[in-house]
């Protein structure tokens, strides 16, 4: 019994750790009587009665003018009104969407703890832990983590949290093919619907679910194919609800959202921000224009948002930390790519090098292709307009993998 007990707590440690760090942030953070807002927000829980209606029927938006067919998905919002619904039973209005971002967060955090003890199974328990622990922390706390959730959009903290655990249970579906697991993913991926309340969001998703279908380890017979198609048939199935009625709005909501005035005023200041930090420095330092933007202050005066985030990340110890890191990230990829025990890894390395394309779009090759694809497909231009907030977060999850395995490498190497 004591050797189970000392087992657990050697193994799940960190789970409190990361629990210790969000009460952290948590009270750090939470101002008593206010209410947390960022930008876009729907605040379901000032009538969530209503909200609720709107998400069921949210095909036809009848409170938008004298009504239109839905641009985006509202009723992808279903799952996360009924998430406040819940909280509600328990806790003030104020503090419902700072639990819920909190929550979303840690889970994202502990997903990356489990899904990099999972594919370090075959490695000694301490040293797995360790490397586990330092990805997921390094996926809580990094800096596209803490641009996205500087001024939080439930689609993007849903996202964050979803993408660890949606990863964990197609990769193990793959292996085993067993219905349990199969179950798990598909019921993962449901949970996760609110996120295409940004639709194009699909994007990032559809990446890291081709990667590791397409790059698993496994031999690609025939039952290999079989479960790919399985779980992607299942996927479709479980996000029809959202995914059905946009389709069907694409040929008519298009072209309306391509000549939107906010659009066509928007979208070449927009594209500029992005190229400002899609150089291979800021890429690689996880750097995006959310740093550049400007609001009112305190004081009634403009300034930077995120200031205080700008002076601390130019500081000298910082930026050589950001170093260590970048070393890391590089010798993990470079782990997957020249030893075979590690190629259970490859799928992140390859969103990863996919997600570094897209957002290094002012890096030379990179640039002219994406500058080409933005002139000449329509597509392209209007749902890589905001590169950074589309794509960031795979790239920050990507990335923390490849550092938990740069770190178990460097462990190994320091060990022999």
């Amino acid at each position: 019994m004591k050797k189970r007990i000392l087992h657990v707590l050697t193994s799940w440690w960190p789970i409190g750790l990361f629990v210790g760090v969000e009460l952290l942030i948590l009270i750090s953070n939470y101002v008593p009587g206010t209410y947390l807002l960022g930008w876009d927000n729907l605040v379901p829980e000032l009538n969530i009665k209503l909200h609720l209606m709107r998400s069921i029927f949210g095909v036809w938006q009848e409170n938008r003018g004298v009504g239109l067919y839905d641009g985006m998905s509202h009723i992808a919002n279903l799952l996360h009104t009924i998430s406040i619904f819940l909280l509600a039973l328990a806790l003030p209005q104020n503090m419902l969407r700072y639990t819920f971002t909190i929550l979303m967060h840690l889970a994202g955090g502990i997903g990356v703890l489990v899904l990099v003890k999972t594919l370090l199974q075959k490695e000694k328990p301490v040293a797995a832990s360790l490397a586990a622990t330092t990805g997921g922390l390094f996926y809580l706390l990094n800096l596209v983590t803490i641009q996205m959730f500087f001024t939080p959009l439930e689609a993007f903290s849903i996202q964050f949290a979803s993408l660890p655990w949606l990863a964990l249970g197609l990769i193990k579906y793959l292996e085993h093919g067993s219905r349990r697991w199969l179950a798990v993913f598909l019921t993962v991926a449901f949970m996760a619907t609110p996120q295409y309340f940004v639709t194009t969001l699909a994007l990032p998703i559809g990446i890291l679910l081709a990667c590791i279908s397409l790059l698993s380890v496994r031999t690609h017979n025939r039952a290999h194919i079989y479960r790919i198609c399985v779980a992607a048939v299942g996927f479709v199935l479980v996000n029809a609800f959202w995914l059905l009625p946009y389709a069907r709005g694409i040929p008519y909501n298009a072209p309306v959202i391509a000549n939107a005035k906010i659009n066509q005023m928007s979208s070449g200041e927009i594209i500029a921000r992005n190229q400002a930090f899609g150089d291979l420095v800021n890429v690689v330092s996880l750097r995006g224009f959310s740093l550049d933007f400007e609001d009112i202050k305190r004081n009634d005066a403009f300034g930077y948002m995120m200031q205080a985030w700008r002076n601390h990340i130019d500081s000298p110890a910082v930026m050589t930390v950001t170093i260590v890191f970048v070393l890391l990230m590089l010798g993990g990829v470079l782990t997957t790519i020249c030893k075979k025990s590690y190629r259970r890894f490859l799928p992140f390395t390859g969103t990863l090098i996919v997600t570094f394309i897209l957002l290094g779009n002012d890096i030379p090759g990179i640039r002219e292709v994406t500058t080409i694809l933005r002139d000449r497909v329509p597509f392209f231009h209007e749902a890589f307009r905001f590169s950074f907030t589309k794509f960031s977060l795979l790239f920050g999850f990507s990335y923390s993998i490849m550092v938990a395995l740069g770190w178990i490498t460097l462990i190994d190497e320091i060990r022999h």
